[in-house]
C-alpha cells in the first residue's frame, strides 16, 4: 500500500451514513474506506426493536458504500465474527 494513502477505518452503526460524509471536511484525503460490521447485524431476531436496529445499520452501511462509489473511493465491508478481537486483528493485519 502506498504510504500516502489514507485508509479510513470505521465501525458500522445507525448514523454512519451521516458521519461518513462529514469526515471529508476533516480528512479530505481519504483514499480507501473499510467498515467493520458485526456479523450479528445480519442475523434475524425475534425482537422487533432489535430487528429494526439491525436493518437500519445494514442500510446505513449500504449508503456509505454508495457515497464511496460516487466519489470513486474503494470500499470494503469486513464482517467481524466472535471473538471480535481476533477477527479485527486478522482484518487489520
Amino acid at each position: 500500500m502506498d504510504r500516502r494513502e489514507h485508509v479510513h477505518v470505521i465501525s458500522a452503526g445507525e448514523k454512519i451514513a451521516i458521519a461518513y460524509p462529514a469526515m471529508f471536511r476533516e480528512l479530505p484525503g481519504i483514499s480507501r474506506t473499510v467498515i467493520f460490521t458485526d456479523s450479528i447485524v445480519h442475523d434475524g431476531s425475534s425482537d422487533a426493536v432489535t430487528d429494526k436496529h439491525r436493518f437500519t445499520v445494514r442500510n446505513a452501511v449500504m449508503a456509505v458504500q454508495e457515497i464511496s462509489a460516487s466519489l470513486s473511493i474503494p470500499f470494503t465491508n469486513v464482517m467481524i465474527y466472535p471473538p471480535a478481537y481476533n477477527s479485527v486483528r486478522s482484518a487489520l493485519a
